[in-house]
């Protein structure tokens, strides 16, 4: 009996082990460029291994070399605008690699973009985060180091200076301690509508629950100078679902520095949405928190 008691703590707690050793693994890989703008990759799905690219900042050059049998061959370069991009590596018969990357804010494939990848051998111990960055100067080299295999697929992010005062920004995003993540971009940069994108189960204000997926925003006011947010929701049918209307702080607020109009204010288990009105001096706020785990399956 005594023997199947320490059996049985034996395994409860090599199983609890497991679990902190992959709690600890690195879900994210990020390059910061010189004024602080960054490109970051995620999983945009953990359990399935898929990988989501943000380029937060000023437009990018992807600069493609293609290297076989030691011989390295220049291709033309290839602006990519800012915004979110899931990203997928595709090889053919010939061992010649391409990363392909579809725009989230389209839903057009047509729209995906493809690059030509190095191909070397990785020295990267197995079980890390697959893609890492090499960052000098304004060159972010992103490493993409292929399952169960030694071979690393490599593409440059060239940020030049002298882009940033003349390109706007397109993303705001809040990420909260254990990894997930309030994305807004625009759907419509000329239409300046916006879309939120979130990872996580939310709760903001009333206790409204915000289910993981992805929301068109829309502020409005009332008569009674009253500003609420609307957020909708595309479901799989192509029908849009709405959450009641979130009613938004109102203040005053100083000129914003750059173009796009949302920013966060992250603490501790919260983020601040601030939403600055075109051509006034209003700040419409709203508070989103992380869902408890277990409520979330007790309301499911």
């Amino acid at each position: 009996m005594r023997a199947k008691a320490i059996l049985a703590l034996s395994l409860f707690l090599a199983v609890r082990t497991a679990a902190q050793d992959a709690s600890k693994r690195p879900t994210q890989s990020q390059c910061k460029f010189s004024d602080g703008e960054t490109i970051t990759v995620t999983y945009s799905s953990e359990r399935t291994g898929a990988l989501k690219l943000a380029i937060d900042g000023s437009l990018i050059t992807v600069r493609s070399a293609w290297i076989r049998n030691g011989q390295a061959f220049s291709l033309p370069t290839t602006s990519v605008p800012m915004g979110e991009y899931t990203i997928f590596e595709r090889g053919d018969s010939d061992d010649n690699w391409t990363l392909m990357m579809f725009d989230l804010g389209e839903r057009r494939t047509s729209l995906a973009r493809e690059f030509r990848l190095s191909v070397t051998t990785s020295t990267l111990p197995i079980g890390k985060f697959p893609v890492s960055f090499d960052q000098t100067g304004e060159s972010c080299m992103m490493h993409w180091r292929l399952e169960q295999s030694d071979i690393l697929l490599s593409l440059e992010f060239v940020r030049d200076p002298s882009q940033g005062a003349l390109q706007r920004r397109t993303l705001a995003q809040c990420k909260f301690a254990d990894g997930a993540m309030i994305t807004v971009t625009y759907s419509s940069e000329r239409t300046k509508a916006l879309r939120m994108a979130t990872d996580g189960a939310l709760i903001t204000i009333k206790g409204i629950s915000v289910p993981v997926g992805e929301y068109t925003l829309s502020p409005s006011k009332d008569p009674q100078d009253n500003w609420t947010l609307t957020m909708r929701k595309e479901t799989r049918s192509g029908e849009a679902s709405a959450l009641p209307p979130l009613p938004m702080t109102v203040a005053t607020s100083t000129p914003r520095v750059g173009n796009f109009p949302v920013s966060f204010e992250q603490s501790g288990g919260s983020c601040m949405m601030h939403w600055s009105q075109e051509k006034s001096d209003l700040l419409l706020s709203l508070e989103f928190t992380e869902m408890n785990a277990d409520l979330w399956l007790m309301k499911e």
